[in-house]
């Protein structure tokens, strides 16, 4: 539990920075404030979020692996097209 003067700012304010340092630099951190009082300007007596923290190495690393694929695919068929081309040009 976090205290403070305020405990909506504490969760916007206070939690996510922590959150931030804790955790690798390739894990965003998204949240959101589900109940922060009533009225604005009011320091509510309760305050509630959500925070998900996502991992995009993961997703870096499939893209960098589908990336070479397609290279290989490119240069495959480049090769083929070239090899085509040469065997036309001998049947002249």
């Amino acid at each position: 539990m976090v205290q403070g003067v305020s405990g909506s700012g504490a969760l916007g304010h206070g939690l996510r920075p922590v959150l931030r340092q804790q955790l690798p630099a390739s894990v965003k951190v998204h949240g959101v404030i589900s109940e922060g009082g009533k009225a604005p300007n009011l320091i509510p007596e309760r305050a509630q979020a959500l925070f998900v923290g996502k991992d995009i190495s993961d997703r870096k690393s499939k893209l960098k692996k589908e990336r070479k694929q397609l290279v290989q695919d490119r240069n495959r068929v480049q090769r083929r097209l070239e090899k085509y081309r040469n065997s036309l040009a001998y049947n002249f």
